[in-house]
């Protein structure tokens, strides 16, 4: 079976994280070309968003070495609530696709390189619009993900893969130990 015809239809909510600030704004996505993240390389629009509230914090704590923030400038967050609908995402926690994709074993995806290589394939040699990866904050619980979308695959914004956006919570990494 091809892995086209593994994709399924996705609707459903998750959760995006941004700085608490005036500038930033839940639909904005224009940053989300700038950076690298384990499933895209700097000039691939990938937005990041993940299974429930507790994801995205995890998630964020967990990368923010990477993005080079301090944590003097993180402290203060918002988390939104996306409904969102996709027509063809591929979930990368199921053992079928992944045997398809070549991956022995999920714990490959903790390897950077692996990530990007296989969303690069998946992005421009099929038709997925986003994928179901796991969290590596909850490495032994795949019920804990993040679902990758590729923006240059959907139409951005309210209307388009995104039916409806809330505030959901704020919160602070004021507690966290430097």
């Amino acid at each position: 079976m091809s892995l086209d015809a593994k994709m399924k239809r996705w609707s459903g909510v998750v959760y995006r994280q941004i700085p608490d600030a005036p500038d930033c704004l839940p639909l904005d996505f224009s940053n989300c070309w700038k950076s690298e993240g384990r499933w895209h390389m700097r000039g691939e629009p990938t937005l990041y968003t993940g299974k429930d509230d507790n994801v995205c914090v995890c998630e964020f704590g967990r990368n923010m070495d990477a993005f080079g923030v301090s944590r003097k400038n993180a402290l203060n967050r918002v988390i939104y609530e996306f409904t969102v609908e996709l027509d063809a995402v591929l979930d990368l926690t199921d053992n079928m696709v992944l045997n398809d994709l070549g991956v022995v074993d999920i714990k490959d995806f903790e390897k950077k390189d692996k990530c990007r290589a296989t969303a690069k394939h998946l992005r421009t040699s099929t038709k997925t619009q986003a994928i179901l990866v796991p969290s590596l904050a909850f490495e032994d619980n795949l019920n804990n993900w993040c679902l990758v979308i590729f923006l240059e695959k959907v139409t951005p914004g309210r209307g388009g893969f995104i039916k409806k956006e809330k505030l959901y919570r704020k919160f602070s990494l004021s507690s966290v130990a430097p």
